[in-house]
């Protein structure tokens, strides 16, 4: 028989078989559709703060003396407290050179010869805490002190010698119980007379630059708060100015935001150029004081040399003026900027 259909007559419709789900198991919030930003809004965005940063420039350039009064007065209140930390922080390296090549000076009774004090440094070259020994003669002493002293002819009018041999003691470390502990023990010897260091005068030296260094840190303080006072007032004025451009502007629909950003970037050149006049300044002074640094250095027989800013002390200058400007003009912009409305 047949299997075909009679006619007339449906045959069942087939169940469709139910598809399979193939898609993944996905963790919660990956399917959620990002927030993303258009590009055209961000290039719009960019290229307004460009415009603004440029206009902003173009009318400082207007008032060319002006504005650069106002820059000169941000690059000194920069340039002191600056030149104050490079002196300090000049001297700081100075002294912690002082300490890396302090030393141990061991005078000799003067019945002590110089053989018996060439075995003494060879013993006490042998001691695990002491680095080196340098012996100076009777004769030696003699000439450094005709040499450093006005008394030479007085030497002269002696029979015999009375400066006594020395030893010059370099420690391993400058570590204070290392220290003490060669003074200790040298001390205890009969052959030694006298035994000094240079550590007391160069701690108490360290004391007075950390002083120093504090006090600098609190005019660095007063001076920014000064800087940003500076830039607040010249934006007031210039708000003053432009008064009746603001108020059109409101008046056609411009935000805060929009009056305020020109503002903000006259406050952002103020800053920077103060920073960049603030280290001429910083380097005419280092210019004009390394021959008389170098001459008082000279006294204490020191071929240390007045450095001046690193690169990255540089771009902290110029960055702390340019934040402090920018500070200092959105204080002055905000605080004046709402007595404007139009009526």
């Amino acid at each position: 028989m047949s299997n075909r259909p009679r006619a007339g007559v449906r045959s069942a419709p087939k169940k469709a078989a139910p598809r399979r789900n193939t898609t993944k198991p996905t963790r919660s919030g990956r399917n959620k559709p990002l927030l993303k930003v258009p590009r055209e809004r961000m290039d719009t965005w960019v290229l307004r703060h460009i415009q603004v940063m440029a206009g902003s420039l173009g009318r400082l350039f207007k008032q060319p003396v002006a504005s650069l009064l106002t820059a000169t007065v941000i690059g000194i209140a920069l340039a002191l407290p600056t030149s104050m930390y490079l002196l300090v922080d000049n001297a700081r390296d100075l002294v912690s050179e002082w300490q890396s090549q302090g030393e141990i000076w061991l005078y000799m009774k003067p019945n002590v010869s110089d053989l018996r004090a060439s075995q003494i440094a060879a013993e006490l070259e042998a001691r695990g805490d002491v680095a080196s020994t340098r012996l100076i003669t009777r004769e030696q002493a003699k000439a450094l002190f005709i040499e450093h002293s006005n008394l030479g002819s007085a030497m002269d009018l002696l029979s015999d010698n009375p400066l006594p041999a020395a030893i010059v003691l370099t420690p391993t470390e400058l570590n204070p119980a290392v220290v003490d502990g060669i003074l200790w023990h040298v001390r205890e010897m009969p052959q030694v007379d006298l035994a000094k260091t240079d550590r007391e005068w160069i701690e108490r030296l360290q004391a007075i630059i950390d002083l120093a260094r504090t006090f600098v840190w609190i005019i660095i303080l007063a001076l920014c708060f000064g800087v940003t006072i500076i830039v607040g007032n010249t934006i007031r004025l210039d708000i003053e100015n432009h008064r009746q451009e603001i108020i059109v502007t409101k008046l056609v629909g411009g935000t805060d935001g929009f009056v305020r950003r020109p503002f903000l970037y006259i406050g952002y050149w103020y800053g920077l150029g103060g920073g960049f006049i603030a280290l001429i300044f910083v380097g005419l002074a280092v210019a004009f004081l390394q021959k008389p640094f170098n001459n008082v250095l000279g006294l204490f027989e020191s071929s240390y040399q007045l450095s001046w800013l690193s690169i990255s002390d540089c771009l902290v200058l110029l960055t702390s003026g340019t934040l402090l400007g920018w500070i200092g003009s959105w204080i002055g912009v905000s605080k004046h900027l709402r007595d404007i409305e139009p009526t």
